[in-house]
């Protein structure tokens, strides 16, 4: 009676959510920010992520600095981590690639970077919404062979050390534990 939902890019109908309550069924809805009273929110720290980022990258990087996220952004964080993007750096640019939930996103990062990137914004530094993003750039970037980019990006995967992608390791072991106090 006890369910885990992390959503990717689908949103649950409430009324669903609303039955399930009532059949007894306890629900935490992680790192995606769903108010509902039938059901508990654990989620990222996004705000820390952006900022520890962004004062890497200042840092480290150069100027201008860019947010790279997926076109669509709910019912994910991906939108909160927006939003502190543009409180942080309100003159920089953020830019949205087409998602395919079917696991392409590789095919379309070099019509990205030659199509958007390069003619329309030229940035010293890039900051990726999340992992898998971030390792696609930054492989499609060294296809390229452009190499005087920084990036960093949210949330860690296995290639981020090979490629030295800079990255945010969320503390999974501390929002685990959330979930289970739920």
């Amino acid at each position: 009676h006890n369910c885990v939902i992390w959503l990717d890019y689908k949103m649950l109908d409430p009324v669903y959510i609303e039955r399930l309550r009532a059949l007894g069924m306890n629900m935490v809805f992680f790192d995606i920010p769903v108010s509902t009273p039938y059901a508990d929110n654990v989620i990222l720290d996004n705000t820390d992520a952006i900022h520890s980022l962004c004062q890497y990258l200042r840092e480290n990087g150069r100027s201008p600095l860019a947010y790279v996220s997926r076109e669509n952004t709910s019912p994910t964080s991906f939108f909160e981590r927006e939003i502190a993007f543009s409180a942080e750096n309100p003159h920089s640019v953020i830019l949205h690639i087409p998602w395919f939930h079917s696991g392409y996103l590789a095919e379309h990062m070099n019509r990205f970077i030659l199509d958007t990137l390069y003619p329309a914004h030229r940035p010293g530094s890039l900051l990726c919404s999340d992992g898998e993003i971030g390792v696609a750039l930054k492989k499609a970037l060294q296809y390229h062979e452009i190499d005087d980019i920084l990036i960093a990006s949210i949330d860690d995967f296995p290639e981020a050390e090979e490629l030295s992608l800079t990255v945010y390791r969320q503390p999974y072991d501390r929002f685990a534990q959330q979930v289970f106090d739920c």
